[in-house]
């Protein structure tokens, strides 16, 4: 319904240049801790990885819909996805 609907309520009105797509996400770094693939098949190796596995970091990612396509993005560890970022 949201985008056969005119504004306020849907945007079928609106230019596509206009628009500003905003997402934002939590990301974890926990995938570069890697356990396997560091020695032949029946050795084991326990070596640490180069990140923490708690480490989130929040990315907020904005394209413009202009034939430019603008991108703006921020990435900051602390508050997460919950929190307000007003920097």
């Amino acid at each position: 319904m949201y985008w056969n609907l005119p504004y306020p309520f849907g945007i079928a009105d609106i230019r596509v240049e206009d628009l500003i797509d905003l997402d934002e996400c939590g990301l974890f770094v926990e995938t570069a801790d890697k356990k396997i693939g560091k020695a032949f098949v029946g050795n084991r190796v326990r070596q640490e990885g180069n990140y923490q596995k708690s480490e989130k970091w929040t990315l907020l990612l904005g394209i413009a819909g202009s034939a430019a396509a603008e991108r703006w993005s921020m990435m900051w560890l602390e508050g997460g996805t919950t929190g307000d970022k007003n920097d």
